[in-house]
């Protein structure tokens, strides 16, 4: 076990992902764009990454 973003990029190479899809969470506003793991995962990740507001997935659900 590691740090969250090394496990997410790690599983998604031995898996051969097509996507990963996180959620940012709008607790800090919009001054902050995307989290530190969010950050990590989408400039390191050799597939496409997608990034959902949470509000707007909890209006979906």
């Amino acid at each position: 076990m590691g740090y969250a973003s090394n496990e997410i990029l790690k599983k998604s190479k031995e898996d051969n992902y097509d996507i990963i899809i996180m959620t940012k969470s709008t607790k800090k506003g919009l001054t902050r764009m995307i989290g530190s793991v969010t950050s990590k995962v989408a400039k390191q990740s050799q597939c496409l990454v997608m990034i959902v507001l949470e509000w707007y997935f909890k209006i979906i659900n």
